[in-house]
């Protein structure tokens, strides 16, 4: 008969949880990439005729190491406000649950790529 180890339901609880924050974490990644990125700002330009400012929505982000400014029509500026919120609420939920995973790993000796975590 195999004597069991003390710390073995300690040790499947701690994979259980790391398990579940791995899924978690996962299920948020594909949430969001949902949402759009990058922040809003007000652009303004100046008439170089009139000499009038014209100011315009606009969605700042970058892609590949180069900066875009995506315009945004004045009826669009409150719902991307609203789902640019939403998305940094879930990357600081995502956070979370990456340290989470860290802590888990720590804890229970389990050695991952970089490449993989992030």
């Amino acid at each position: 008969m195999k004597k069991a180890k003390p710390d073995n339901w300690i040790e499947g609880m701690l994979l259980d949880e790391y398990h579940q924050s791995l899924d978690i974490l996962n299920s948020l990644k594909h949430k969001v990439e949902e949402y759009p990125k990058g922040s809003l700002g007000i652009r303004k330009r100046i008439n170089k005729k009139t000499f009038k400012v014209y100011e315009y929505p606009c969605l700042k982000y970058s892609e590949k190491n180069k900066i875009f400014n995506l315009h945004i029509p004045w009826s669009k500026f409150p719902e991307i406000q609203e789902r640019i919120e939403l998305r940094k609420k879930i990357v600081v939920q995502m956070k979370s649950y990456q340290y989470r995973v860290q802590y888990l790993e720590k804890i229970l000796g389990i050695k991952r790529n970089k490449k993989q975590s992030s």
